[in-house]
C-alpha cells in the first residue's frame, strides 16, 4: 500500500468509473485496475461492487475511504512541514558561542558572511560553554564556538575542530611594580591580586589555573570584578592584574595605561574550537558559514569528517 494507490482509490470512489478515473489521473484503465487490485490484496477484502461499467464502494470501501482521506491529508501536511523545515534550516544558521568569542571573534566573521551570503540569517546565542555543548548535542544549535577548556573532553558524542589559535597574556597597569621588570616569572605572580570575571564558569580562568597546576605553581589570590571590560578598567587603575585573551586586548595599550606581558615558563597558548555533532550533514548555508572560520573553501570537507584532537 502506498500514497499513489490510495490516491487512485479516492479518485475511483468519486468518479465511480474506471475510464473517468484513468482520464483524471492520466493513465490507462489497466493501470487503475491493477492498483485497485493491489489495494484489495493488501487489505484482504473487496473494496468495490461492480455494477456494469461503473463501481460503487462497499462496506469495506467506505471504511477505507474514511482513513484514506486522513492518510492523504497527513502526507500532504508532512510534505509541507518537511519543506518548510528544510527551507528554514537552509537559510538559517543557529550558532552558540561563549561571550568571549561572541564579543571578540565572531563579529567580523559574521559581518563578512552576511556580505557574501544574502538571505541567510545567523541566529547567535551566547551562553556558558557547558550549555553550548549540551545544546549542540540536543540539536538545539547547528554548532557552537568555545575556547579550549580542560572540561570539554568530558562531553561524549561531539567533535571539536580548532578554527583559530589564541594566547592568554598578562595585563597590568603601567604603574604596577612588575611593569618595570624585563621579564615576569610565575613566582612574581604570588604578590599580585588577579581580577577575574564574575561569571560562574570561565574557560579563560580555568585554562590559566590548569596551566599553573601543570607546573606545580600555586593559584594566586583572585577578586571578582564584573565582565572583561570591567576587568580592563580595574587593571588600568592598578587594582590588580589580569590574564586575558590577546584577541580581547587588541590596541588596549593605546587606549588605557596598561601593558601586556608574557609569563615565563607558562604555556598559555590554546585553541578556539567549533563544536559539531559527528557525521551530521550540514546545510549549504552552514557549510558556507563554517568556511569563513577555516579561511579555505577547500577544507569544507573537513567539517564532514571525524576529527582527531591534537596532542
Amino acid at each position: 500500500m502506498d500514497i499513489v494507490k490510495l490516491t487512485t482509490f479516492l479518485s475511483l470512489a468519486k468518479t465511480k468509473n474506471f475510464s473517468k478515473t484513468a482520464d483524471e489521473l492520466y493513465c490507462s484503465q489497466a493501470a487503475i485496475s491493477k492498483q485497485v487490485a493491489a489495494l484489495e490484496n493488501y487489505y484482504g477484502v473487496r473494496l468495490f461492487d461492480r455494477i456494469g461499467r461503473n463501481v460503487r464502494l462497499n462496506r469495506n470501501g467506505i471504511i477505507l475511504l474514511k482513513y484514506s482521506e486522513k492518510i492523504i491529508q497527513l502526507n500532504h501536511d508532512c510534505i509541507e512541514e518537511l519543506s518548510a523545515a528544510n527551507l528554514a534550516s537552509s537559510s538559517k544558521v543557529r550558532v552558540g558561542a561563549t561571550s568571549f568569542i561572541a564579543n571578540y571573534v565572531l563579529p567580523v566573521l559574521v559581518s563578512t558572511f552576511h556580505e557574501n551570503s544574502y538571505g541567510t540569517n545567523i541566529d547567535l546565542s551566547i551562553d556558558y560553554f557547558t550549555v553550548i555543548l549540551e545544546q549542540v548535542r540536543q540539536f538545539k544549535l547547528d554548532f557552537g564556538f568555545i575556547s579550549q577548556h580542560k572540561l570539554h573532553w568530558e562531553f561524549e558524542g561531539l567533535k571539536l575542530l580548532p578554527f583559530a589559535s589564541d594566547e592568554l597574556v598578562l595585563v597590568l597597569s603601567t604603574n604596577n611594580d612588575l611593569a618595570r621588570k624585563s621579564s615576569i616569572t610565575v613566582d612574581d605572580l604570588a604578590s599580585q591580586t588577579f581580577l577575574i570575571s564574575s561569571k560562574p564558569y570561565s574557560a579563560t580562568r580555568e585554562f590559566f589555573e590548569d596551566a599553573l597546576k601543570k607546573i606545580g605553581a600555586p593559584i594566586p589570590p583572585c577578586q571578582k570584578f564584573g565582565n572583561t571590560e570591567s576587568v580592563k578598567q580595574g587593571v588600568a587603575k592598578n587594582y590588580g592584574v589580569a590574564v586575558l585573551s590577546r584577541k580581547s586586548v587588541v590596541n588596549i595599550e593605546s587606549q588605557l595605561p596598561v601593558q601586556l606581558a608574557q609569563i615565563e615558563g607558562l604555556n598559555l597558548k590554546r585553541y578556539l574550537y567549533c563544536v559539531k555533532r559527528p557525521n551530521d550533514d550540514f546545510s549549504p548555508s552552514s557549510l558556507a558559514f563554517l568556511a569563513e572560520f577555516i579561511d579555505n573553501p577547500e577544507n569544507r570537507d573537513l567539517w564532514q569528517n571525524c576529527y582527531k584532537s591534537p596532542e
